[in-house]
């Protein structure tokens, strides 16, 4: 599809280039004819001023076409890309609760080893450590739809690649939805995710709590960083960003339009804390909602 798209492009860029050679050499003769009166009283130069507006209005239609198949393209190479990222981090979430099961034999052996010392506080703390590695993570599996739990998954080890602290808490157990796109809801946790990681990347305080529920027909997600809101600029237009970095300054921008395009909020403030709070909620249907309104 993507190849007949290209080609499409080609082939009018080569009819734009085509007008525009046809408008040139079309003014280059009709300004070395005389001026006469041709039928109706009309002067031939003021039909040739015509013509030769009317070549250059046609333009417009080739530019139109090949503008939006770029965008399409665009939007589709975008949309293919992240369904690789967020495939690639459903695979990294099995692998590392296959891994963890692979570790359950070392753990038992560290646990007696120290149980033959006697170093009972190393036991506890030992114990403690591994409880909480495993809550995560039984919190990040068992989010729906759970390309969103891999996505965390993915941006939880690079805040841990980072040093940086994430605390996630799930309000409630989340359903599949049924009116989200899976890659639409990534594209808007990862991109907040992404914003809050280079807020606090150079701070002394290296702090993300993020909250997700989903109760009464609303997913809610709320991100908190240490930060505070610059003065005079939209985060949300599209190139703003606080950092010197246009890459980075899209992101909001897309997350506000998808939110938009769903029929959903999003809100950013700084307390007096000095912590930056991005709230996004959205209305959805989940597919046990779904399947009830079929069967009724």
């Amino acid at each position: 599809m993507n190849k007949k798209k290209y080609a499409l492009i080609m082939y009018l860029e080569l009819i734009q280039a085509i007008i525009i050679l046809t408008a040139v050499l079309y003014k280059f003769f009709a300004n070395s004819l005389n001026n006469e009166i041709l039928f109706w009283g009309i002067e031939s130069q003021v039909l040739h001023n015509c013509i030769f507006f009317t070549l250059i209005l046609s333009l417009f239609i080739p530019i139109c076409m090949s503008i939006f198949i770029t965008y399409t393209l665009y939007t589709d190479n975008y949309e293919q890309q992240m369904k690789k990222t967020y495939d690639d981090s459903i695979i990294e979430l099995v692998n590392t609760i296959k891994a963890q099961r692979h570790d359950h034999m070392n753990h038992l052996h560290t646990i007696y080893s120290l149980s033959k010392m006697g170093e009972f506080n190393s036991i506890h703390e030992y114990i403690s450590g591994i409880v909480e590695e495993v809550n995560e993570l039984y919190e990040l599996a068992t989010i729906k739809p759970h390309a969103v739990g891999a996505l965390i998954k993915a941006k939880y080890s690079v805040c841990e690649n980072k040093g940086i602290k994430m605390q996630i808490d799930i309000k409630s157990r989340t359903s599949e939805i049924s009116n989200i796109k899976p890659w639409d809801l990534c594209k808007i946790v990862g991109n907040l995710i992404d914003n809050a990681i280079d807020a606090v990347d150079t701070l002394p305080e290296k702090e993300i709590s993020i909250v997700i529920d989903q109760s009464y027909g609303v997913f809610y997600m709320e991100i908190k960083n240490k930060g505070i809101l610059p003065n005079g600029i939209d985060l949300f237009a599209p190139g703003s960003s606080t950092k010197n970095n246009r890459k980075r300054g899209f992101g909001l921008y897309i997350t506000k339009s998808l939110v938009k395009k769903y029929k959903g909020t999003i809100d950013m403030n700084t307390n007096e804390e000095s912590f930056v709070k991005t709230v996004v909620t959205l209305p959805i249907t989940t597919i046990e909602e779904s399947n009830e309104r079929v069967l009724s």
